[in-house]
């Protein structure tokens, strides 16, 4: 049996919360680089931004093709 480490009752649940993050998680962002002026650099923030895409991308298609591997 594989551990409820992450505390969903299934696959739609953590899916659904995978969605909501991303969403917040592109809200925020979009927040930030309208609004926070300590970032001077701006090809740093798009780098860390990009970066983060490639993850949200990566566990989206691990909880694809893998939904019962923690």
């Amino acid at each position: 049996p594989v551990s409820n480490a992450g505390g969903f009752a299934s696959v739609e649940e953590a899916s659904t919360a995978l969605d909501r993050a991303q969403r917040d998680y592109e809200r925020a962002s979009l927040w930030l680089a309208a609004n926070d002026t300590s970032q001077h650099d701006s090809e740093v923030f798009r780098a860390r931004l990009a970066a983060l895409d490639q993850m949200m991308a990566a566990s989206r298609a691990a909880l694809r093709d893998a939904p019962q591997d923690p």
